[in-house]
């Protein structure tokens, strides 16, 4: 297996959900992961290891996340099939996937920082540590913008209800 292959296999799933994250659509956040990856490959043989490949590999979908988008926002047929049947889940199930959806229409009108840092650390799992190096800020920097993002949240959830 080439190190290419390598780091597709062993980061493809992360890179399309941080992507998936940040963008909240399926068929660019594939677009984008296939950019992150087309990337990542020709930059290869200049990658020095300074980082770890994961980080690189973030850096690389939050640059590319924060371009114009040059592709369209549209609903994929999946998404309105399993929408088509609402009789089919459970009202538990439904009511938190409501909240699930509630809950990322808010992170996503956060402001970049703090949205990006919320979902590195609460969706991706980065530790504060890990979020600084990526987002070039100081540890305290991400703290506040962690603090700040969750004040957000809180306060526009309870907007809503």
């Amino acid at each position: 297996m080439t190190d290419a292959e390598r780091l597709v296999d062993e980061h493809y799933q992360e890179v399309y959900r941080l992507a998936l994250r940040l963008l909240r659509d399926r068929e660019a956040a594939v677009d984008l992961t296939q950019e992150v990856f087309y990337r990542a490959i020709r930059a290869l043989p200049r990658f020095r290891g300074a980082s770890a490949p994961r980080t690189w590999l973030y850096r690389i979908t939050l640059n590319d996340s924060r371009r114009p988008r040059r592709w369209p926002s549209s609903v994929g047929l999946e998404t309105l099939a399993a929408r088509a049947d609402p009789a089919a889940r459970t009202d538990d199930a439904a009511i938190a996937d409501l909240d699930a959806q509630r809950l990322h229409a808010l992170i996503a009108r956060l402001p970049r920082r703090e949205r990006e840092a919320i979902v590195l650390h609460y969706l991706q799992g980065l530790d504060v540590k890990e979020i600084a190096a990526l987002l070039n800020a100081p540890e305290n920097t991400v703290k506040t913008w962690l603090f700040r993002g969750r004040a957000r949240l809180r306060d526009r959830w309870g907007e809503q209800r």
